[in-house]
């Protein structure tokens, strides 16, 4: 079981581990059905928890569905002379909704505070993007820059900060 008490201004959990007979009241109740002061995210709806993972790992896929597209097939869907541009756009676009939608994931176990959520929400969108550019390798046409790692890492840290906005907005309207 994990103690959720703040024992650093950093809120890391304390592990506590607990024998199986702890686990139940004398009643044949659960302790852990009984115990109000357990972290809500333990106790949350199969549903909810799906439709918290099912956007982020939707969009993972969309993404990938577009970087296996050969590269003759985005060229023609890019027909201008800012192709550079749009592809930097694209980029940037796609990871700031990919880090937004795991952010609004994350957030939502109450885990840590914003600072660690960043930190875990810029990692995982990178480590997705260092995979969707080793993806590349295996595409007719298309190979894998460090550029366009660069333009994820700008995209997640964008969206962030509009989600953060946005949130901090609503917060002051709501006061």
């Amino acid at each position: 079981m994990v103690n959720w008490q703040c024992y650093s201004p950093f809120r890391i959990p304390r592990v506590e581990w607990l024998d199986s007979r702890s686990l139940y009241h004398n009643d044949g109740g659960s302790q852990l059905e009984n115990d109000k002061t357990m972290n809500p995210n333990e106790r949350r709806n199969p549903v909810s928890s799906a439709l918290l993972w099912l956007p982020p790992v939707v969009w993972m896929i969309v993404i990938f569905i577009g970087s296996s597209l050969p590269a003759n097939t985005i060229n023609q869907a890019t027909q201008s002379h800012h192709y550079p541009i749009s592809l930097a756009l694209a980029h940037i676009g796609e990871f700031a909704i990919m880090s937004i939608l795991c952010h609004r994931l994350i957030r939502s176990f109450n885990l840590s505070p914003t600072g660690w959520t960043w930190l875990a929400v810029i990692t995982i969108t990178l480590l997705y993007g260092a995979t969707d550019e080793l993806h590349q390798m295996f595409i007719p046409g298309r190979v894998p820059s460090f550029v366009d790692l660069g333009y994820d890492f700008l995209g997640a840290v964008v969206g962030l900060a509009v989600y953060e906005m946005k949130t901090r907005m609503l917060n002051i309207s709501k006061r």
